[in-house]
């Protein structure tokens, strides 16, 4: 029984070498985007009031 499974067990691994690889989904990319976005959304922004600052002390 044991050397039956020891077969199939190989058999499968050696199918699935074998196997095409598949694409993914538009449902992963999807999710790939999100997670970015989220990201992105959660970084912290620098304040505009700064960098206006010092933009207006040269013009004085």
């Amino acid at each position: 029984m044991k050397t039956l499974t020891d077969e199939l067990n190989k058999a499968a691994v050696e199918a699935k070498r074998n196997a095409p690889k598949r694409e993914k989904t538009c449902y992963f990319e999807k999710a790939k985007l999100k997670r970015d976005a989220m990201k992105i959304a959660n970084k912290p922004r620098k304040s505009k009031s700064t960098d206006k600052s010092k933009n207006n002390q040269g013009l004085e």
